[in-house]
């Protein structure tokens, strides 16, 4: 087989620059639209039940379309499909800064998300596409690396974007970097890599596969509020239920399939798959529960919260490119476990935290949970697709990135079901709800063991 890899050292950088920065825009746009739902609502004058669809229509979209991307990228070319994401991504987000009503801007963001799902799995799959089997590890840690720094930055500025400008300029702030890297993708991304057996691209299994994963998303999302009996989420669930059932059904019979069920059969990579899983369900858990401890239980302000907060995402950042060097030369399995024990110790650490522990507990727990995630994120990635063929590494980063969002929107859900009830236990007992941290600690647990 053809090796399509980069062979000039400075091609080879500038490729992990482009990697990095799209993750890094990514999250970073995303932390600054979850800062503006609440000027967004003030300015509109609606309720932040109708703004959070700015947000929720992101978790749908980038749910359950990664996958046909991926695939796409796989069939008609990575540069084709990320240079065409850049430019939805860039465009719906200046037409979200000008939208006139909150009904517009849901429309408007809906379109952005498009391109938001297009460009994420396009930035793992031209790392290890393009760039020797040696770099892959530490292109996957900057990735890592960037992405973490991309989200703690979103909490820097975002507030103050807001405040001193208005929520619109946090929808701008992203466009001269995706415009940056739209030229850099021309120059940069070569234009030929490995050619798929079959051209095919799997129509019916792509909307199978959305109709399954949309509802279940949406029901998921909004059971808490509408009541898990509503008739609107049960039927949510049949149409998810029937879609998986038919998306199965179209996998198995045709030769050109949208996800190939067979990567599954590697005990690897479905383990790495699941623990990814259960990674971002700890870390949206924990992500959206930390903040209710340091307002309600140590009554910091929002840009004192912000700050502490933000030792998670930059310890993380910190350590990701070291574990992926390490990662190329030593393989992943026990960079995986070391992370994962790392990340435990510092669940155990939250679930200890009381309206009387130290600050140097609180930073404990955070930089634990950080130097364990940045230890798992790049070498398990490694280990994914290195489980993949060549010719199917666009599958794989889709595979990945619907894991990755759903497990994130998954944590995040579990633990705004027991909102209300986790602000009262808060605030009046002055210590995290004990059924949430043991939910954390065994994601964690669970992920460390499947690497034994």
């Amino acid at each position: 087989m053809v090796d399509y890899a980069l062979t000039d050292k400075k091609s080879q950088f500038a490729l992990i620059a482009l990697a990095g920065s799209l993750a890094g825009v990514a999250n970073l746009d995303y932390s600054l639209v979850n800062i503006s739902i609440i000027p967004i609502s003030k300015y509109f004058n609606v309720s932040t039940s109708l703004s959070d669809w700015v947000l929720i229509i992101l978790g749908l979209i980038s749910v359950a379309t990664p996958v046909g991307f991926g695939k796409l990228g796989d069939l008609r070319g990575y540069r084709n499909v990320l240079n065409i994401g850049l430019v939805i991504y860039a465009t719906g987000n200046i037409m979200c800064a000008f939208a006139p009503s909150i009904q517009v801007l849901i429309a408007f963001h809906t379109l952005k998300s498009v391109g938001y799902a297009m460009i994420l799995p396009m930035s793992l799959a031209i790392t290890t596409v393009f760039l020797p089997g040696r770099m892959i590890g530490l292109a996957l840690g900057v990735v890592a690396a960037m992405a973490a720094l991309g989200f703690a930055m979103g909490l820097a500025v975002g507030g103050y974007v807001a405040l001193a400008f208005g929520w619109q300029y946090n929808f701008l702030v992203s466009v001269p970097i995706l415009a940056a890297a739209l030229l850099a993708s021309f120059i940069i991304v070569p234009s030929r890599q490995a050619e798929a057996p079959d051209a095919r691209f799997d129509l019916p299994g792509a909307v199978w596969l959305f109709l399954a994963l949309l509802p279940l998303i949406f029901a998921l999302n909004s059971g808490a509020k509408a009541g898990w009996s509503n008739p609107i989420i049960l039927t949510a669930f049949v149409i998810s239920a029937v879609g998986f059932v038919l998306f199965f059904r179209q996998e198995q019979r045709i030769s050109y399939p949208l996800v190939d069920l067979n990567l599954f059969k590697k005990r690897r990579f479905s383990y790495s798959v699941a623990a990814v899983a259960m990674v971002y369900f700890l870390m949206g858990g924990v992500m959206f529960l930390f903040p209710f401890y340091l307002l309600l239980v140590r009554h910091l302000d929002m840009s004192q919260a912000g700050l502490v907060t933000m030792i998670f995402p930059i310890t993380a950042a910190v350590v990701a490119p070291f574990a992926g060097s390490l990662a190329d030369r030593f393989g992943s399995h026990l960079l995986c476990t070391a992370g994962m024990l790392i990340a435990a110790a510092g669940n155990i650490l939250v679930a200890l935290l009381s309206a009387d522990s130290g600050l140097a507990h609180v930073i404990a727990a955070l930089c634990l949970m950080g130097v364990g995630i940045g230890l798992f994120f790049a070498p398990n990635n490694k280990l994914i697709m290195a489980l993949t063929p060549k010719e199917k590494q666009g599958m794989a980063s889709g595979i990945y990135r619907m894991t990755t969002n759903a497990g994130s929107v998954l944590g995040i859900v579990f633990l705004s079901s027991s909102a209300s009830r986790s602000s009262t236990l808060i605030a009046v007992g002055g210590t995290l709800p004990r059924p949430l941290t043991n939910c954390t600690r065994r994601s964690s647990c669970m992920a460390f063991r499947w690497f034994l």
